[in-house]
């Protein structure tokens, strides 16, 4: 499936969005959305980027996970795959600039009025 949304020379480009359904029903789960790319000789590639600026500022991206009201946030995992030879990398970069600052790295851990604040661990591998 190949799906195109319309450009334009002086408005706003055409946007897409996929939204899975909802419920009102607290002992139901809302909709799922699942994006992925396909398995082969060599896994299919899974590119999500934010569009590129000529005069402003780079489109953003947003990975959010879901609030509670009553229980648990949602969790974001990102886990790069296993391998026989090597395993996968995960990379995060600040982006780079021609005449101001560099973009940052921002790594912090969520805080609690009741108890503690979120840790950060990172951890080496065994081997």
């Amino acid at each position: 499936i190949e799906l195109s949304i319309g450009t334009s020379d002086h408005e706003d480009g055409g946007k897409v969005i996929l939204n899975a359904g909802s419920t009102q029903d607290d002992a139901a789960i809302g909709g799922s959305t699942a994006i992925s790319a396909g398995d082969g000789g060599s896994g299919g590639y899974l590119r999500i980027a934010g569009g590129s600026a000529r005069a402003e500022f780079g489109g953003a991206i947003d990975i959010l996970s879901g609030s509670s009201t009553s229980g648990d946030g949602g969790e974001i995992s990102v886990v790069a795959g296993s391998g026989d030879t090597a395993g996968g990398c995960v990379r995060l970069d600040g982006g780079d600039a021609k005449s101001s600052d560099g973009g940052s790295v921002v790594v912090s851990s969520g805080s609690s009025n009741e108890a503690s604040g979120g840790a950060i661990s990172l951890e080496a591998g065994a081997g």
